[in-house]
């Protein structure tokens, strides 16, 4: 009998404990019983004013497409068709060292990212959907960092293709193969598509090994917006885009299980229009509640913003 009861409560204090549900207390349908987050949390329309830290970068950056925190500090590129160069940022937003790569070309560079000891810079923006030299350049930081002053460094290729796509027959802004953000998120590569058509994100993980790779999609997401750049920071990531509005929006995903950032909790974040914020291509964290941002020149000035996460993650930050 005695052997029945603690069987029995035993089993009672093990479905409590693993009851799953929403586990966030701002969440519209949080359940204080939930002890496993399920990912099925929902949160009311949020709007979110980015602060704006410098309101004119360089006529160098009209077309800033990667924003990077690299060793405490804060590097861009541009978009597809300018000098193969990355430029370091003062807190003013001068251009303070310029970096060209060695024996490269800037055929669509669309987001940069970086690891403790390398940077990543993507050369895979694909709007009409028939490229088939898809690569991610790898650049060595101690390379030029340091007592290591130099104003051109070398790159190596991480080259790929995704193993489904057979048609590259060229399909101006409807192909599923376009890509314009990237992550380094463990021990690899993730990218995240911009699909023209509708509006869904997939994840592809690559080895941050120079090769050739084939890659598959690991998981998809319907955002509703077009995909132009991802940030992560330990166990938050951002994702940020726009619709064919022209909104901004942010994609928030945090509190997963097994580094699978669509399986937890999703908080989509309204940012204005291309008027009030610009067309934003590139963003990182500065730390765990502040993500900074720049936009390409298009209706307004190309920008350095800020963007204040405090009233979703509390105002305790970390590095």
């Amino acid at each position: 009998m005695m052997r029945h009861l603690l069987f029995t409560l035993g089993f009672l204090a093990s479905s409590l404990y693993a009851q799953k549900g929403c586990t966030d207390p701002q969440a519209s349908n949080y359940n204080p019983a939930a002890r496993n987050n399920d990912g099925s949390c929902l949160y009311p329309n949020t709007l979110i004013s980015p602060k704006i830290l410098v309101q004119k970068l360089s006529d160098t950056l009209n077309e800033t497409s990667g924003l990077a925190l690299i060793r405490n500090q804060w590097y861009t590129h541009n978009d597809g068709g300018n000098s193969p160069a990355i430029y370091r940022l003062s807190s003013k937003g001068n251009i303070e060292q310029t970096l060209v790569l060695r024996n490269q070309n800037n055929t669509d560079w669309e987001d940069l990212t970086a690891s403790n000891d390398f940077a990543f810079i993507g050369d895979f923006g694909n709007n009409n959907g028939d490229r088939r030299d898809l690569r991610i350049l790898k650049l060595t930081i101690d390379s030029w960092m340091g007592s290591n002053v130099t104003d051109s460094i070398d790159a190596e290729t991480i080259a790929f293709s995704y193993a489904d796509q057979t048609q590259f027959t060229p399909s101006a802004k409807t192909t599923p193969y376009d890509c314009e953000a990237m992550i380094f998120w463990g021990d690899s590569l993730h990218i995240f598509t911009k699909s023209w058509s509708n509006g869904v994100t997939k994840r592809y993980v690559i080895p941050a090994v120079p090769g050739s790779y084939s890659i598959s999609a690991r998981d998809s997401l319907s955002l509703g917006f077009l995909v132009t750049g991802a940030a992560v920071l330990q166990d938050r990531l951002a994702l940020v885009g726009y619709d064919k509005s022209g909104n901004g929006f942010l994609e928030l995903l945090w509190d997963f299980p097994n580094n699978q950032p669509f399986n937890g909790n999703k908080r989509k974040i309204a940012l204005g229009s291309f008027i009030s914020v610009g067309q934003i291509e590139s963003m990182a964290f500065k730390d765990s509640i502040t993500l900074c941002a720049t936009n390409e020149k298009r209706l307004i000035t190309n920008r350095l913003i800020e963007i204040p996460l405090t009233s979703i993650w509390n105002k305790t930050s970390y590095r």
